[in-house]
């Protein structure tokens, strides 16, 4: 397998706060691979380092084999690497067509936006019989949907999930782990930060977990499944 994505001692914060000291993460390519950790281990600033939303002190990233720190998020766009943010980001006023083609107007040169559209609706059929309805009268699970199905109009070849499942039932949890699936085995490589650990894991390849800005275990994710300490914080013992 060829590498997607390298972090490698990556160190960032805010003002004199450090959050990161030193975080190293590898995701291969067709990889799924989740970033677990309490809440203020810096799994959040990890993604805004790698999408340019905040510059790291010292470390490299690279994406490709390409170093990016400090490209603009239209260049990462265009290289492939796409972002899906930790909040309800459907625009609620526009139909969902409308939000989906927001994503398209935002993919490299050379994607066709129809096709792009037919494409995603097959992943999404529902989103397909509803396209003139406003997003903002969608259940969450729905909306949901349509922030996974815009940052697939964009066309990545990887894309960076901030908690797909945060503020779910757990019947809409299945259903977001499933599509994460589909859209992996569409050669998507997904790199995520998720709570929902026990099941984020189930699903992944490889898991990374963070503790006061460090990687402090990292493995397939069923030999993280197996340790006592993982087991003990996150999974209830």
């Amino acid at each position: 397998m060829n590498s997607m994505l390298h972090v490698d001692g990556l160190h960032a914060g805010y003002g004199k706060a450090l959050v990161l000291n030193g975080v190293d993460i590898e995701v291969e390519e067709g990889a799924i691979v989740c970033l677990i950790g309490p809440n203020g281990a810096g799994k959040s600033t990890v993604f805004r380092c790698i999408y340019n939303l905040l510059s790291p002190s010292r470390g490299s990233i690279t994406f490709k084999g390409e170093e990016i720190t400090g490209l603009s998020q239209r260049e990462l766009l265009d290289r492939g690497l796409g972002y899906m943010l930790q909040r309800d980001a459907v625009f609620p006023e526009m139909t969902v067509r409308e939000n989906l083609e927001l994503g398209g107007y935002t993919a490299p040169d050379g994607v066709d936006t129809d096709d792009r559209l037919a494409e995603v609706y097959d992943l999404f059929p529902k989103l397909s019989t509803r396209e003139s309805q406003q997003a903002g009268t969608l259940s969450g699970g729905e909306r949901q949907m349509v922030e996974f199905a815009r940052g697939l109009m964009q066309d990545p070849d990887m894309l960076l999930l901030d908690e797909p499942s945060a503020g779910l039932s757990p019947k809409n949890i299945d259903t977001v782990f499933e599509k994460v699936l589909e859209i992996n085995e569409l050669g998507v490589t997904i790199l995520m930060i998720e709570q929902n650990v026990n099941t984020a894991l189930d699903y992944a390849d490889r898991g990374y977990v963070l503790e006061n800005g460090q990687t402090r275990f990292d493995g397939p994710a069923e030999t993280l499944l197996d340790q006592p300490e993982i087991r003990d914080a996150y999974l209830g013992g």
